[in-house]
């Protein structure tokens, strides 16, 4: 299985990703806990490890000079969020929204020092949906993000314990939100949604990977944000005693995905056990529409100018144990801070990013010597912001999010595991 064989298959599959997959509900902010079974099941922990493919692609391109012969993942990934919405006495469940998308990445050797990778996958999203009634006001909200990720990457091996690699990002990013917040209102009504947009985001990644012995290695990498084109986003005048009720109009709209530092650290204190650690640190308040575009959430015509997110740091651990040849039986544990502060809460009922701890389990099944079979299972706490709604009877609003996901990959070695 050459590099140059297992590419088209690669490309098919980005090609359904791009057209098929609905969105992923992230849970690192709106980035996702992990990437693929191994390093979902992991916690999210895996800059300074090989355990999985696609884990090195998300996180560490270095790590690819790590990996014998061709190798390729395939993983879905089901998820089930649950998002609730309260203000005084009276709630709105989200609709249940649940989400099933792929992820494939491949890699190969050219050289004893250079190694080739390429993936595709939903490096995060959102996705909300709620109708019903709060406190006798008809309520009717969605919002719908997603940006998916293609990542060209090459890693070198400096000498046989210190590994450098970089990738080019590639993300296609889509965005809608009904009512749109981010639209001039007309007599208080923001305009309704007639659609959505996408754009192409750009960026790179770079990363080192130091195997200091035997037992320990040690990872950094740095992620740029991926600068997109504004949003074209089509709209109608909502107020109905407007002369221009229904009229369609154009909304302009940015929505940059944010750079990510990364730091790890993995040790094999035994033959049998591998135990990791990260942290990762968000930069929400640098990226165009999740940032305010100036010190108010609002312009002066009253559009929201972004979603007003913080900068996060995440704290990822896991370990896996191998129980024979052939079964391996990993865990893990992920707690971050929640992107909306309570102050946001109000202003991010469609954009949920508060989920902070994480509790994930997982098993690899090794039947051959060159396939793999890999199942996880992440819980996501439900967690909440609280927010006052300001006006001549301010109002409480309550956002709560949680929910859980499986994963389940397969991998392809032509040297094995």
């Amino acid at each position: 299985m050459r590099i140059h064989r297992t590419t088209p298959m690669l490309v098919l599959a980005a090609a359904v990703l791009l057209t098929g997959a609905t969105r992923a509900q992230a849970q690192n902010g709106h980035f996702r806990q992990g990437v693929g079974a191994v390093n979902s099941a992991m916690g999210g922990a895996g800059t300074a490890t090989t355990q999985s493919l696609l884990g090195t692609l998300y996180l560490n391109p270095a790590g690819l000079v790590g990996y014998d012969g061709a190798r390729m993942e395939f993983s879905l990934d089901f998820q089930r969020p649950s998002h609730t919405v309260e203000a005084g006495s009276s709630s709105i469940e989200g609709a249940d929204l649940r989400a099933l998308f792929p992820s494939v990445a491949v890699a190969s050797p050219v050289s004893d020092r250079v190694s080739l990778g390429l993936g595709a996958y939903q490096v995060g999203g959102f996705q909300t949906s709620y109708a019903g009634s709060l406190n006798g006001t008809s309520f009717v909200t969605a919002s719908d993000y997603s940006a998916i990720r293609i990542t060209p990457s090459v890693a070198f091996a400096v000498t046989d314990a210190i590994w450098v690699g970089g990738s080019l990002l590639f993300d296609c990013t889509s965005f809608m939100q009904d009512p749109l917040l981010v639209g001039e209102p007309t007599d208080g009504s923001y305009p309704n949604a007639a659609g959505g947009n996408s754009q192409p985001g750009f960026g790179f990644q770079a990363g080192l990977l130091w195997n200091v012995n035997d037992f320990v290695a040690l990872g950094a990498s740095y992620a740029s944000k991926t600068g997109v084109s504004s949003y074209s986003l089509p709209a109608t005048v909502a107020d109905p005693g407007s002369s221009s009720f229904g009229d369609l109009q154009q909304v302009s709209f940015t929505l940059e995905t944010p750079a990510m530092l990364a730091a790890g650290l993995s040790m094999t204190p035994l033959p049998t056990l591998l135990l990791a650690a990260d942290v990762r640190y968000l930069f929400y308040e640098d990226a165009a529409g999740f940032s305010f575009a100036g010190d108010s959430p609002f312009d002066t015509d009253g559009a929201l100018t972004g979603f007003g997110w913080q900068n996060v740091f995440v704290f990822n651990i896991g370990a896996e144990y191998s129980a024979s040849d052939k079964v391996a039986i990993r865990a893990g544990y992920n707690h971050g801070d929640s992107a909306v502060t309570d102050e946001g809460a109000p202003i991010n009922l469609t954009t949920p990013g508060i989920v902070k701890d994480h509790l994930s389990f997982g098993l690899g099944w090794q039947p051959t010597r060159r396939f793999r079979i890999d199942a996880g299972y992440v819980i996501g706490f439900e967690n909440s912001v609280t927010g006052i709604v300001s006006g001549p009877v301010p109002e409480t609003v309550t956002l709560k999010s949680g929910g859980n996901s499986f994963q389940l990959a397969f991998a392809l070695g032509t040297r094995g595991f």
